[in-house]
C-alpha cells in the first residue's frame, strides 16, 4: 500500500467540508470545536481505521470510538492538530468503509 503526504492534489480530492476542517486544524490552536461527524469523516477521508488513527494520535481505540459517538474532547483535537502539522496523518489508497461494530 503506497502512502503519500497530504498534497494539494490530494487535498482537492476530499469533500469541501473536510478541506475546511483540515485547513482549520493546520492553524494549530484555531479550532475550538470539531463535531463527531467531522471527526469521523476526517478519519474515513484519511482511510484510517479507528485503531490506526488511535495509534497515530497516541490514544486508545476507545478514545476514537467515543469521539465519534460524543464528539472529540479538546485534548484530542490538540493531538489531531499536532499530527497534521507534523505530517503524521497521510492519505492512503484504502477505501473508507463504515465501521459498525468497531468499539
Amino acid at each position: 500500500m503506497a502512502e503519500e503526504c497530504l498534497t494539494h492534489a490530494d487535498f482537492a480530492s476530499v469533500a469541501p467540508a473536510i478541506q475546511s476542517l483540515i485547513a482549520r486544524l493546520l492553524l494549530v490552536g484555531a479550532v475550538k470545536d470539531v463535531t463527531k461527524e467531522e471527526f469521523k469523516a476526517l478519519r474515513e477521508a484519511l482511510g484510517l481505521s479507528q485503531r490506526e488513527m488511535a495509534k497515530i494520535l497516541g490514544v486508545t481505540q476507545m478514545t476514537i470510538w467515543r469521539a465519534e459517538q460524543d464528539g472529540p474532547k479538546r485534548a484530542l483535537i490538540a493531538y489531531l492538530e499536532n499530527a497534521l502539522a507534523k505530517g503524521h496523518l497521510r492519505l492512503s489508497d484504502k477505501k473508507a468503509k463504515p465501521e459498525s461494530s468497531d468499539p
